[in-house]
């Protein structure tokens, strides 16, 4: 009987109430979707696995890609994305888990904060609430982070704390009840919002506390000056206005072409230093065509690709390494222009010191290069 006890205590938490209605209801949800999702990651990563197999050119970067494109179909969130229009992630993302262990911390603590704040504001208020907190939280992760995939409820139950510690702030509780509730999260809040971890959402965790707050204290102004409507508007706009404001100034980061652009120009310096170092022949007219109708336009496209890569909008770290490769490229392109015109005008004096000095600047740029990429890891 005992155990019988404790599973239906257990099992209550999981239907919905009287005055806890919305909570069981939003756990039930993420766990109905991270089902669903992962049935549909399944598929998704065979599907992935068998192209991978016919395609053997496929290395560990484009795996990476691809399995972030899988996360991205099924409405995780991510930076590029959501600033190229797609804001409906900043709420969908929210409903969903990367683990099992993801969701139920999440869901205990839902759980639990549920049950102290729902009963309190009113099932709607409450649910509305919890989303628009949830949506402030995505945003500011956005907003935070360069790049990467985001997912989890745990911004919208930082929110849920914000709200708990606005009204634990004020006379909305007892003294007895206000005085060790306050105690008991602020403890939990500040162990969980301490920047430590990887693989923690800080950004959304911090983001979804502020509005947490902010809300909750609009919330008590509203219960107590029996505005119920402005509990649930105010927010909503004030929701509106720091999404928008966000999604406007924001920059979008060019990673992608960053990327792209890196391939192509290591692909070209290969191909340069095959133009001109590679032909084993003492033939001038072989080296005079080699050198004009490969080597020189293989130049103009690297000069391109160098002076592209330092235009790209990026986050500071990568724009510093942009910047040292595009001037890197540029640098090879001279050398190889030297010693292109020191083979036709048939002066190995001429151009000998310019060649040296470029030379050097060449392995000065590459160690700087170097440093900047290890400080970047």
């Amino acid at each position: 009987m005992g155990y019988k006890e404790r599973l239906r205590e257990f099992l209550s938490a999981f239907i919905p109430k009287q005055n806890y209605f919305i909570t069981p209801i939003l756990v039930l949800t993420n766990i109905a979707i991270y089902v669903i999702s992962n049935v549909v990651m399944m598929v998704l990563m065979m599907i992935l696995f068998t192209n991978a197999g016919k395609h053997h050119g496929h290395g560990p970067g484009n795996f990476i890609n691809s399995l972030n494109d899988v996360y991205l179909s099924l409405g995780f969130s991510s930076r590029t994305q959501v600033l190229n229009g797609q804001v409906w992630r900043l709420l969908t993302n929210t409903f969903l888990h990367f683990s099992f262990m993801h969701l139920a911390g999440n869901m205990v603590v839902l759980i639990y904060i549920g049950s102290l704040l729902e009963s309190k504001l009113g099932r709607w208020k409450y649910l509305s609430l919890y989303l628009l907190t949830g949506i402030c939280a995505s945003i500011t992760s956005v907003v935070w982070h360069d790049q990467g995939i985001a997912a989890g409820a745990s911004g919208a139950i930082f929110g849920l704390f914000g709200i708990l510690l606005a009204l634990l702030s004020t006379k909305f509780y007892e003294g007895n009840a206000r005085r060790a509730l306050l105690i008991s999260t602020a403890i939990f809040v500040g162990y969980h919002i301490i920047p430590f971890g990887k693989r923690i959402d800080h950004a959304a965790h911090l983001g979804g506390l502020i509005a947490g707050y902010l809300f909750g204290l609009i919330a008590y102004w509203g219960l107590k000056t029996y505005r119920d409507k402005l509990i649930t508007v105010i927010p909503v706009a004030l929701t509106i206005v720091y999404t928008g404001l966000c999604l406007q100034f924001a920059p979008i980061y060019q990673l992608k072409d960053f990327a792209k652009l890196s391939r192509l120009s290591e692909k070209l310096s290969d191909s340069l230093r095959t133009d001109f170092y590679g032909n084993y022949t003492n033939n001038r007219d072989t080296l005079s065509e080699v050198f004009t109708h490969t080597g020189l336009p293989h130049i103009d496209t690297l000069k391109k690709v160098a002076i592209q890569m330092d235009h790209l909008t990026l986050p500071k770290k990568q724009k510093k390494i942009a910047n040292v490769k595009s001037r890197l490229l540029l640098e090879e392109c001279k050398l190889y222009t030297l010693i292109y015109k020191e083979f036709r005008d048939k002066d190995q004096v001429k151009y000998r010191g310019k060649i040296s000095k470029t030379t050097q600047n060449i392995n000065d740029l590459r160690v700087e290069w170097g440093k900047v990429v290890e400080g970047e890891n």
